[in-house]
C-alpha cells in the first residue's frame, strides 16, 4: 500500500535539513544546508567537462604589485576609499587589505594573466597590437593586469563611481596610463574588442542571458568569465535574494541569478562560443591556493568566437 505524502513526510530522517515554512529570505541558509548534508554524503563532486587549460599559478606576488612606490599620503588615500574588497600591493608593505585577503588576489592575478596570454597564444596574438574591455571592472585592478601585459588600450565599466576612484588611484600608483574607466551599465555598451573580461559579474545580474549575449558580441577573439558556480548537476540558474544593493562589489538589483557549472557551459555555448576550456592551475610546489577555486565553488572558463583559434585545442 503506497504511503501519503505527510507520512513520508513525518518519515522524514531528522538530519535532513527541515524546509517547511521558511521564508524567502532564509533560502540561502536553507539551501547551504541541503548542499551540506549532500558533500556529506559524496554524492556533490565537482564535474570535469572541459579540456583543461593549465596555467602558472604561484605564491610570487604578480609584477604588477611591485610596480608602485611609497609616497607621502598613499595610505591616507587608501583609507579614505575603504572597504576595497580585495587586498592589493601598492607599494612595499602597503595594502588595501589583509595578508590572507592578498593570497586570494595574488591566486586570480595569475589564474587570470595566465589565461589572457595563453587564450592570445591560441589565437596566434600577443598584447601588442590588441584591446581589452573589462565589464563590471570594480576597482579596476584586472583591467589594470591587463594593461601590465602590454595591451595598446583597456577599458574598464563600472556602475559605481566610488569604485572608479579606486580604480584611479591603482592607475596613477602603477603607472599604467593605457587603461581608462568609466561609469556606467555595462548593457550600454556597444562596441567590440580583442579580449573580454567578464570577471565576478555572471552571478550579481538578472539576465544572465543577455550579458552572456553581450560578452559574445563584444569580443573579436575569446571572453574569460570568472564566476561563483554550482555544482548539482543541471543546468539551472539558483536565485538569491534580499542583496544589498549600496555595497561596492553587488549589483543592480536585490536579487541574483548564480549559475551551475552546467549552466555557465551551456550559456556560454549558446551565446555562440564554440571551443571552451577551463583554466586551472598547474600542478606544482609552490602553487598559489583560494578556498573557493580549490572547492570548485568558483570556475573560470575562457571561450572562443568561431575562426578565432588557429592552433588545435585539447580535448
Amino acid at each position: 500500500m503506497e504511503q501519503s505524502d505527510s507520512n513520508l513526510a513525518k518519515e522524514k530522517p531528522a538530519d535532513v535539513p527541515n524546509t517547511e515554512g521558511m521564508s524567502l529570505g532564509q533560502s540561502g541558509a536553507r539551501y547551504n544546508q541541503w548542499l551540506g548534508k549532500l558533500r556529506e554524503a559524496g554524492i556533490l563532486k565537482a564535474e570535469r567537462l572541459l579540456p583543461e587549460m593549465r596555467v602558472p599559478v604561484p605564491t610570487a606576488l604578480p609584477s604588477l604589485m611591485g610596480r608602485g612606490a611609497a609616497r607621502e599620503g598613499l595610505v591616507q588615500e587608501i583609507k579614505a576609499l575603504q572597504p576595497w574588497g580585495y587586498s592589493i600591493q601598492l607599494a612595499p608593505g602597503v595594502l588595501t587589505g589583509g595578508a590572507e585577503a592578498l593570497e586570494r588576489t595574488v591566486y586570480r592575478s595569475h589564474l587570470i594573466s595566465g589565461a589572457i596570454r595563453e587564450g592570445l597564444r591560441l589565437c596566434g596574438r600577443t598584447p601588442q597590437g590588441a584591446t581589452a574591455v573589462d565589464f563590471a571592472c570594480n576597482h579596476g585592478y584586472f583591467s589594470l593586469l591587463a594593461a601590465e601585459l602590454g595591451f595598446d588600450a583597456v577599458r574598464g565599466f563600472d556602475l559605481r563611481e566610488v569604485n572608479l576612484r579606486k580604480a584611479r588611484l591603482l592607475a596613477d600608483q602603477f603607472d599604467l596610463a593605457s587603461a581608462t574607466f568609466e561609469q556606467r551599465d555595462v548593457y550600454t555598451y556597444e562596441g567590440q574588442a580583442d579580449v573580454v573580461l567578464n570577471l565576478g559579474l555572471l552571478y550579481h545580474v538578472t539576465d544572465p542571458v543577455r550579458l552572456m549575449e553581450l560578452s559574445f558580441a563584444a569580443t573579436s577573439t575569446f571572453c574569460i568569465v570568472d564566476t561563483i558556480t554550482y555544482k548539482s548537476p543541471v543546468s539551472a540558474f539558483i536565485l538569491r535574494t534580499n542583496k544589498d544593493q549600496s555595497h561596492h562589489a553587488e549589483g543592480a538589483y536585490n536579487a541574483e541569478l548564480h549559475p551551475t557549472y552546467r549552466a555557465l557551459i551551456d550559456l556560454m555555448h549558446a551565446a555562440g562560443f564554440v571551443d571552451l576550456m577551463e583554466v586551472v592551475p598547474e600542478a606544482r610546489p609552490d602553487r598559489a591556493c583560494h578556498p573557493l577555486y580549490d572547492k570548485s565553488d568558483r570556475r573560470c572558463l575562457i571561450g572562443f568566437r568561431p575562426g578565432a583559434v588557429v592552433e588545435r585545442l585539447p580535448g
